[in-house]
């Protein structure tokens, strides 16, 4: 049974880090182990190693280069396909919660004067969710909790925006916007801990 050499494996992960800059040791470690095993596979149906490494990464091709869409940039496609079907079910859900909820409850809102009280609140619980994540989390890499950290700190900035901006003066036109973003927040927060302990670099 033939097995690749250290040199080959190191060939193959040069090859993924230069061809499709896989930056992060996790997933590149998870991709060489699939991709050694086919390379190995092949090599053990007569093929030599350079044949079977071309034909194992033509295979891979499209799985490892960026996935088209922006959000998930620089992120290889498998790992985007894992994410995108729920990412887009989560940011509909919270948008129709974020929306009705104020709805539903306007004149309850308006009655006893909570604009401001909610909308103050709203922002400071999402700017102090931002802050927990960027200080428990920032040192930890990887494609997943990178793009999660980034979106639960764009949230925060913008309920600080809001905070900043109308301090005094919420009104219930603006809890839907504010309590999505900390929908949001309370999804990439969850998203995060689903994600596997990364090394810290």
């Amino acid at each position: 049974m033939k097995t690749l050499s250290t040199n080959q494996i190191q060939h193959i992960e040069e090859f993924l880090i230069s061809q499709y800059h896989i930056k992060y040791q996790d997933t590149r470690d998870e991709v060489l182990d699939h991709i050694a095993c086919e390379i190995e596979e092949l090599m053990n149906e007569g093929k030599e190693y350079d044949n079977a490494f071309k034909i194992t990464f033509n295979k891979w091709n499209k799985d490892l280069s960026p996935h088209p869409w922006i959000r998930y940039k620089n992120v290889p496609s498998f790992l985007g396909r894992q994410w995108i079907k729920r990412d887009i079910i989560s940011i509909i859900l919270c948008m129709l919660i974020g929306l009705s909820i104020p709805y539903l409850l306007k004149e309850f809102i308006e009655h006893n004067n909570l604009a401001n009280i909610l909308g103050s609140s709203i922002c400071l619980v999402s700017i102090l969710l931002g802050g927990f994540i960027c200080i428990k989390y920032f040192k930890v890499k990887g494609y997943r909790i990178s793009q999660l950290k980034k979106e639960v700190l764009a949230c925060g900035a913008i309920s600080l925006f809001y905070y900043v901006m109308f301090i005094g003066g919420f009104t219930y036109k603006l809890l839907p916007l504010i309590l999505i973003m900390c929908l949001y927040q309370i999804y990439y927060i969850i998203e995060i801990q689903k994600v596997r302990p990364l090394s810290k670099l």
